[in-house]
């Protein structure tokens, strides 16, 4: 119903817009206003245009009363210094304020993003005076006893609320340390929460990564690969081109297996650090050969790269077929 809604009006605001520009075919819009005018009444009555229109609404509404902690009635300080009456809900992952006779959310911030939660002792607090405030009676301001109890949210700046800080108060002093101590303790247990997900979501992209690094059609070309790197090192020592053409593209080949090879040892690190790379003397093997082979395409004809292309033969003849990368430099 509100994308209904939305799309009606987002029709009517269109006819709206044609009829203010087409000055020319007014009798063409009006007709086309009227007929859209009806769509969307047709579509969406007037008594569902305030539910449904309102960008109040858009938060959504109350969770069920199974998923609230806690329900306390309170006051909130708008943006021009006035007290409005607000009831906060607590949930596992959110604070929610709402008006007390609505269960729309008006505000919702997540327990995540809040820094911190400060409780402003009062003038009585302090010396035992009740402190003086002004109130609006209908009639006029007046000045009487202040005995409300404020508490302050402060929002992370990059967050959902952009760094807002929630202002409000409660009467009693009991309920404003009762609902600091309950906000901060599922503050505390939601950041633990996210931290579990970021490490789940962490071992299960290295488990799908290690899954890619190890399957057969990766590691036959990751050989496949190896295998020329190695015939273009045979070729190129044989060949002693000195065709600028030829050597151009040795060079390209070069620098293209190497690029692959950067990749390879990069996924491998990914997928098994630290220990479980480092441990294994082919994988070190694999890293000296690449960080030897990417500083010699920057400083060309760097001493004991043709050795370092040795280990390949070896590497076959100890029956190891390799699973990583094997670089060469031109």
């Amino acid at each position: 119903r509100l994308h209904q809604a939305r799309k009606a009006q987002e029709r009517f605001d269109a006819i709206l817009e044609l009829a203010g520009l087409e000055k020319d075919a007014d009798n063409l819009a009006n007709t086309e206003f009227d007929r859209e005018k009806s769509k969307f009444e047709d579509t969406v009555t007037f008594d569902m245009m305030p539910a449904n229109l309102n960008s109040n609404h858009l938060l959504g509404r109350v969770p069920s009363i199974k998923s609230r902690l806690l329900e306390r009635d309170a006051e909130k300080l708008d943006s021009e210094g006035r007290w409005q009456a607000r009831r906060v809900i607590l949930t596992s992952r959110r604070v929610i304020l709402t008006l007390p006779s609505e269960d729309i959310v008006r505000d919702s911030i997540p327990l995540c993003e809040i820094e911190r939660v400060h409780v402003n002792k009062s003038e009585e607090q302090s010396n035992g005076s009740k402190p003086l405030a002004i109130f609006d009676s209908g009639f006029g301001t007046i000045i009487g006893e202040d005995s409300w109890r404020k508490l302050n949210i402060f929002t992370r700046e990059d967050g959902y609320n952009s760094g807002m800080t929630y202002h409000l108060r409660v009467e009693d002093e009991e309920d404003q340390l009762f609902l600091q101590k309950c906000i901060e303790e599922m503050r505390l247990r939601a950041l633990e929460q996210q931290e579990v997900v970021r490490a789940s979501c962490l071992k299960t992209m290295k488990r799908r990564l290690r899954k890619f690094y190890e399957m057969r059609a990766y590691q036959s070309l990751t050989t496949l690969l190896i295998l020329l790197n190695f015939l273009q090192n045979v070729v190129q020592a044989e060949y002693q081109a000195n065709d600028p053409f030829v050597q151009y593209c040795f060079d390209c080949l070069d620098t293209s297996l190497t690029s692959f090879f950067i990749f390879d040892i990069s996924l491998n690190l990914v997928c098994n650090w630290f220990w479980d790379f480092f441990e294994v003397g082919w994988n070190v093997l694999d890293l000296a050969i690449v960080i030897v082979s990417v500083a010699n395409l920057f400083y060309t004809n760097m001493p004991g790269v043709s050795s370092l292309r040795l280990s390949t033969l070896w590497r076959f003849q100890c029956g190891r077929l390799p699973t990583h990368s094997l670089c060469s430099s031109s």
